[in-house]
């Protein structure tokens, strides 16, 4: 009797790992598929796609380090952000008030480009610039392998590995410099939203043969969330270079903290925020 038990139970978890496989390989999803469905919804995120606005707090900390990675100068700003499809606001953070309930201050020109030493926002002054967004051009610099899948703030995530397409050239050097880095990107699988990004160059990167300036290390980690239905913001951003300009070396590390969201988004009638199945 109990080789006859023991028969059953084993041949019961093999039939359920057959179909776990089976389940496995008849996902719908493509890596292909999943960069696609991306960039429809980053174009889709443009003003066009409808007026979007967002209020928040934003920290920021530059630091600058010694050969020895000890911290030498540190910068810290609070600010409290306002932006209207893409064009922020910026104002200094002041603890224990409420933000502004316009997001669109009218009264506040765009911030126009001014030399060095010319012109600089004191203290106080409120300032307006336009954000970039990253557009389909950029995610197809890349080339990407789907990974498996994994959970982000309890919502489930794509995870594909990344890297630059071979046999691209050309461009200007921030375009260069993108097409070297390598590494993992989280894609929310209900919204189709970047959800996170771990990058780092996969070599060094040299302008002008290394003698106008020379990149050895630079990582990127950034990090998104919902805050309104259809609108995403990021909630982290921060970068670490070590590398060499001239004859000066460069070393300094750099992190954005955005919380206490509240936005909106208003989408035309007829469109939709959220993807489907390919």
């Amino acid at each position: 009797m109990i080789p006859v038990m023991r028969s059953l139970v084993a041949g019961t978890v093999i039939a359920w790992m057959l179909v776990i496989t089976a389940l496995a390989a008849e996902s719908p999803w493509t890596a292909d598929q999943i960069v696609e469905r991306l960039i429809a919804r980053s174009e889709q995120a443009q003003p066009s796609g409808g007026d979007r606005w967002h209020r928040c707090r934003r920290v920021t900390i530059t630091e600058e380090l010694d050969q020895d990675g000890k911290v030498t100068r540190t910068k810290t700003r609070e600010l409290q952000v306002a932006s209207t499809n893409g064009v922020e606001t910026v104002r200094p953070w002041k603890g224990g008030t409420e933000m502004a309930a316009d997001p669109d201050d009218e009264e506040v020109a765009v911030e126009e480009r001014k030399p060095k030493g010319k012109g600089r926002s004191k203290a106080g002054r409120k300032e307006r610039k336009e954000s970039k967004e990253i557009g389909g051009e950029v995610f197809r610099q890349f080339q990407y392998t789907l990974e498996g899948e994994e959970l982000v703030r309890g919502r489930t995530n794509f995870v594909l590995r990344f890297s630059g397409k071979p046999g691209l050239s050309g461009g200007d050097i921030g375009e260069r410099l993108m097409r070297s880095f390598q590494g993992r990107l989280w894609i929310d699988a209900t919204d189709f939203e970047l959800s996170r990004v771990d990058a780092q160059l996969a070599r060094s990167f040299e302008v002008l043969g290394g003698i106008a300036a020379s990149i050895q290390k630079l990582d990127f980690q950034m990090e998104r969330q919902p805050i309104a239905e259809g609108l995403w913001e990021t909630g982290l951003m921060a970068t670490e270079i070590q590398g060499r300009k001239v004859f000066s070396s460069i070393r300094s590390r750099y992190r954005m903290e955005q919380d206490r969201f509240e936005g909106g988004r208003k989408v035309p009638s007829g469109s939709s925020a959220s993807g489907g199945q390919p």
